[in-house]
């Protein structure tokens, strides 16, 4: 389903969106999103649009709030640092009421019980579920592609690997 049918969907019975989210009324929707990377948190900035009171879950693998991987190059120039690729700050998450999970690896989905677990045993009930899990980075296969020191850079775990193997081998390719 596309962003305009999920929003149509939840804007039947909601009240326009607001800037800051409203409490949750008893009752509203619950809505988990699995994946904290951009596919993720535009489905929970649409989410909270089309559904001000509904309970927003946001949960990712990454130990780190949503930001922007595209600019991971420029933080392993030095050009950015850390804060700076946050998409939002985490006071923003609190004032739409978007709870953020950060290393939550989701293991089981029960369709049957509406619940997500993730592996730290926690369960997320849900009423809608979106998997925005995004993509991962692939390695073509290549003489050497295991060796150490060769890098694929898709998280801030990726980019601490190269800062790391440059301070210990600072002459690199």
């Amino acid at each position: 389903a596309g962003r305009d049918q999920f929003e149509a969907e939840f804007a039947k019975d909601q009240a326009p969106a607001q800037p800051a989210a409203p409490a949750a009324a008893p009752g509203s929707p619950r809505i988990v999103i699995i994946g904290g990377g951009i596919a993720g948190l535009s489905a929970a900035e649409s989410a909270r649009k089309a559904a001000p009171g509904a309970q927003i879950t946001l949960a990712g693998k990454e130990p780190d709030f949503p930001y922007y991987r595209l600019n991971l190059t420029r933080y392993l120039s030095g050009e950015t640092d850390e804060f700076s690729l946050l998409i939002h700050q985490p006071k923003w998450y609190e004032e739409q009421r978007i709870e953020v999970v950060t290393g939550a690896e989701a293991i089981e989905i029960s369709p049957a019980k509406k619940t997500v677990v993730l592996r730290s045993g926690r369960e997320l009930p849900y009423d809608r579920l979106i998997l925005a899990q995004g993509a991962h980075a692939n390695i073509p296969p290549f003489p050497g592609q295991r060796l150490e020191g060769v890098f694929a850079i898709r998280s801030f775990h990726d980019a601490h690997l190269v800062l790391n193997a440059l301070r210990a081998h600072p002459r690199c390719v």
